[in-house]
Protein backbone atom coordinates (compact mmCIF):
# COMPACT_ATOMS: atom_id res chain seq x y z
CA UNK A 1 0.00 0.00 0.00
CA UNK A 2 1.24 3.60 -0.92
CA UNK A 3 1.70 6.25 1.99
CA UNK A 4 0.46 9.63 2.04
CA UNK A 5 3.33 11.23 0.18
CA UNK A 6 2.73 8.56 -2.68
CA UNK A 7 -0.23 10.14 -2.79
CA UNK A 8 0.35 13.39 -2.93
CA UNK A 9 3.32 13.04 -5.69
CA UNK A 10 0.71 11.10 -7.74
CA UNK A 11 -2.04 13.79 -7.23
CA UNK A 12 0.78 15.87 -8.84
CA UNK A 13 1.90 14.27 -11.76
CA UNK A 14 -1.69 13.78 -12.83
CA UNK A 15 -3.01 17.06 -11.87
CA UNK A 16 -6.10 15.76 -9.67
CA UNK A 17 -8.11 14.87 -13.02
CA UNK A 18 -10.29 12.23 -10.82
CA UNK A 19 -10.16 12.57 -7.68
CA UNK A 20 -11.11 8.41 -7.38
CA UNK A 21 -7.64 8.06 -8.26
CA UNK A 22 -6.23 9.18 -4.80
CA UNK A 23 -8.49 6.25 -3.50
CA UNK A 24 -7.47 3.76 -6.36
CA UNK A 25 -4.04 4.27 -4.97
CA UNK A 26 -4.90 2.86 -1.68
CA UNK A 27 -6.10 -0.41 -3.26
CA UNK A 28 -3.91 -1.09 -5.89
CA UNK A 29 -2.75 -4.61 -5.83
CA UNK A 30 1.01 -5.45 -5.97
CA UNK A 31 2.30 -8.52 -7.16
CA UNK A 32 5.28 -11.13 -6.76
CA UNK A 33 8.96 -10.11 -7.76
CA UNK A 34 9.60 -11.53 -10.97
CA UNK A 35 12.88 -9.05 -11.65
CA UNK A 36 16.25 -10.97 -10.90
CA UNK A 37 17.33 -7.20 -9.75
CA UNK A 38 15.99 -6.39 -5.91
CA UNK A 39 13.12 -3.87 -6.38
CA UNK A 40 13.20 -0.88 -4.21
CA UNK A 41 9.78 0.78 -3.11
CA UNK A 42 9.97 4.01 -4.51
CA UNK A 43 7.33 6.77 -5.33
CA UNK A 44 8.99 9.13 -7.94
CA UNK A 45 7.49 11.35 -10.65
CA UNK A 46 7.72 10.72 -13.46
CA UNK A 47 6.87 12.05 -17.61
CA UNK A 48 6.84 8.62 -19.72
CA UNK A 49 7.51 10.54 -23.23
CA UNK A 50 6.09 6.79 -25.68
CA UNK A 51 8.30 7.20 -29.02
CA UNK A 52 8.56 5.12 -32.29
CA UNK A 53 11.37 3.21 -33.40
CA UNK A 54 13.65 6.06 -34.58
CA UNK A 55 13.13 7.32 -30.94
CA UNK A 56 10.49 10.07 -32.32
CA UNK A 57 7.59 10.97 -29.85
CA UNK A 58 5.16 9.23 -30.48
CA UNK A 59 1.89 10.55 -28.73
CA UNK A 60 1.24 12.58 -25.92
CA UNK A 61 3.27 12.08 -22.69
CA UNK A 62 2.28 10.32 -19.51
CA UNK A 63 2.41 11.22 -16.15
CA UNK A 64 2.79 8.62 -13.32
CA UNK A 65 4.71 7.60 -9.90
CA UNK A 66 7.03 5.14 -9.66
CA UNK A 67 5.85 1.92 -7.58
CA UNK A 68 8.71 0.47 -7.24
CA UNK A 69 12.94 0.48 -9.13
CA UNK A 70 15.76 -2.20 -9.37
CA UNK A 71 18.99 -1.65 -11.52
CA UNK A 72 17.53 -3.34 -14.73
CA UNK A 73 13.29 -1.38 -14.68
CA UNK A 74 11.04 0.03 -12.91
CA UNK A 75 7.13 -0.40 -12.35
CA UNK A 76 4.61 2.11 -12.30
CA UNK A 77 1.21 3.24 -12.58
CA UNK A 78 -0.65 6.35 -14.46
CA UNK A 79 -4.36 6.71 -15.80
CA UNK A 80 -3.58 6.04 -19.33
CA UNK A 81 -1.91 2.95 -20.93
CA UNK A 82 1.60 2.99 -22.64
CA UNK A 83 1.00 2.08 -26.40
CA UNK A 84 4.48 2.03 -27.64
CA UNK A 85 7.26 -0.91 -27.17
CA UNK A 86 9.73 1.66 -26.35
CA UNK A 87 9.83 5.19 -24.06
CA UNK A 88 12.01 7.72 -22.78
CA UNK A 89 11.57 8.15 -18.68
CA UNK A 90 12.14 11.17 -17.52
CA UNK A 91 12.54 10.94 -13.75
CA UNK A 92 12.14 14.15 -12.36
CA UNK A 93 12.65 15.49 -8.11
CA UNK A 94 10.66 16.84 -6.30
CA UNK A 95 11.13 20.32 -7.59
CA UNK A 96 10.23 19.04 -11.18
CA UNK A 97 13.43 19.55 -12.21
CA UNK A 98 15.07 16.51 -14.61
CA UNK A 99 17.35 14.21 -13.16
CA UNK A 100 17.63 11.40 -15.60
CA UNK A 101 16.30 9.94 -18.84
CA UNK A 102 16.18 6.40 -20.11
CA UNK A 103 14.84 5.01 -22.69
CA UNK A 104 12.87 1.82 -21.46
CA UNK A 105 10.93 -1.13 -23.28
CA UNK A 106 7.58 -1.78 -21.95
CA UNK A 107 7.46 -5.43 -20.23
CA UNK A 108 4.05 -5.43 -19.22
CA UNK A 109 1.03 -2.46 -19.32
CA UNK A 110 -2.35 -4.16 -17.96
CA UNK A 111 -5.53 -2.31 -15.93
CA UNK A 112 -5.43 -2.42 -12.24
CA UNK A 113 -8.66 -1.01 -10.90
CA UNK A 114 -9.12 2.72 -12.73
CA UNK A 115 -5.38 2.92 -13.29
CA UNK A 116 -2.88 1.29 -15.09
CA UNK A 117 0.05 -0.90 -14.20
CA UNK A 118 3.30 -0.81 -16.26
CA UNK A 119 6.71 -2.13 -16.36
CA UNK A 120 9.63 -1.27 -18.00
CA UNK A 121 12.95 -2.67 -18.71
CA UNK A 122 16.07 -0.22 -18.88
CA UNK A 123 17.33 -0.07 -22.21
CA UNK A 124 19.87 2.91 -22.18
CA UNK A 125 20.68 6.10 -20.14
CA UNK A 126 20.34 9.03 -22.39
CA UNK A 127 21.66 12.09 -19.96
CA UNK A 128 22.05 12.54 -16.45
CA UNK A 129 22.45 16.12 -14.45
CA UNK A 130 25.81 16.40 -15.56
CA UNK A 131 24.32 16.31 -18.99
CA UNK A 132 21.91 18.51 -18.95
CA UNK A 133 21.81 22.02 -20.84
CA UNK A 134 22.41 24.86 -18.77
CA UNK A 135 20.94 28.46 -18.89
CA UNK A 136 23.59 29.63 -21.09
CA UNK A 137 22.94 26.42 -23.50
CA UNK A 138 26.30 24.72 -22.36
CA UNK A 139 26.03 21.57 -20.73
CA UNK A 140 27.21 21.18 -17.40
CA UNK A 141 29.63 17.88 -18.04
CA UNK A 142 33.14 19.00 -17.25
Amino acid sequence: MLGENSLERLSVGLALRQPQLQEAMMTFQVEANRRQAVRHPASLVLIIQPVAGGHEAAGEPLHAVSLDLSQSGLRFCCDRPLLTDLAIVSIQAAEHELVVRLLAQRIRCRRNGPLFEIAVKFVEKLSTPLDLPTTDGATSSP
